[in-house]
């Protein structure tokens, strides 16, 4: 008797069949461009939204602010907000230096005029930067496209709600042998390399966890590793419980489960909260797991 399951390999199958991937690609590999795909979008929850004291005092938020409060009224009601994001965000190989950076997202809010694809709002050259942290969406200002390194942005959350940055913030440090100003922090980000920096008193390093080597998020790459060993543990933990699984079916199934090897398969698996749902492809039972 035995038990037939490989739940890492499902997952990486529909990965690699979903985007289009070519088979030679490594299965860590597909997961870990899955993971940056899945972080660059803001998760679709119902988030609790603060506004900074100097979004409050933005030109634009006085002259556009049905813009700025239509996006706050979908996060609060956990409206998809994918449709103000970058139109490369449905790119498997897509790039966000800022995020991967410092953890801050950028939306547009949709008042311009320059029509966008299908299924996003129009865009111009005002972007609204926010920050998640836990369930705490912190709109930051509206500002242009050349942004991307603006010192202000950490500068508004530690002023703001400095508790958010404390994991990045660098204790008992009174100096840097080198600090980059915003233009050099774009070219580094450009070669995918990772800088501390001062802003105010303190000093900072990757309030988003920073770059890796191919200019993916350090938390892609950590998103993926954790994806393999939850599913390849929990293929692990099938095998190891099949009578006690042959006594579940019976039970549900009203009879027994003969068949050897029992089969499971992977139905859908959510990186970011955990969960997923399985199949016993014989008996057609499913449930559902978590590993949060």
């Amino acid at each position: 008797m035995a038990v037939d399951v490989d739940l890492y390999g499902d997952f990486v199958e529909q990965v690699r069949t979903n985007f289009n991937m070519d088979a030679a690609i490594d299965q860590l590999e597909v997961v870990r461009r899955y993971a940056w795909f899945d972080l660059r979008r803001l998760p679709p929850k119902k988030w609790k939204v603060h506004f900074s004291k100097e979004l409050q005092q933005n030109q634009f938020l006085i002259d556009y602010r049905e813009y700025i409060d239509r996006i706050r009224d979908k996060a609060e009601s956990g409206e998809d907000l994918t449709p103000h994001a970058s139109t490369r965000v449905d790119n498997i190989q897509g790039k966000d230096e800022l995020l991967a950076d410092w953890g801050i997202y950028h939306l547009h809010p949709g008042h311009g005029t320059r029509p966008a694809r299908s299924g996003f709002v129009n865009r111009a050259g005002e972007l609204l930067f926010v920050f998640p942290n836990a369930d705490n969406l912190y709109f930051l200002d509206v500002l242009d496209h050349s942004s991307w390194t603006n010192f202000s942005l950490i500068e508004v959350i530690d002023k703001n709600w400095p508790s958010a940055i404390d994991h990045c913030r660098l204790k008992d440090v009174i100096e840097l042998s080198f600090e980059p100003t915003e233009n050099e922090l774009y070219n580094l980000r450009k070669n995918q390399i990772n800088a501390s920096f001062r802003v105010g008193s303190s000093f900072f390093s990757c309030p988003g966890g920073g770059l890796a080597t191919d200019g993916a998020a350090n938390r892609a790459v950590s998103m993926s590793l954790n994806v393999r060993k939850i599913l390849n543990d929990y293929s692990e933990q099938l095998r190891e419980e099949e009578s006690d699984l042959r006594k579940m079916f019976a039970e549900k199934a009203g009879t027994a489960l003969t068949v050897d090897p029992v089969c499971f398969k992977l139905l859908k698996y959510d990186p970011k909260k955990g969960t997923g749902e399985i199949v016993e492809t014989n008996s057609g039972i499913e449930w559902t797991f978590s590993f949060s």
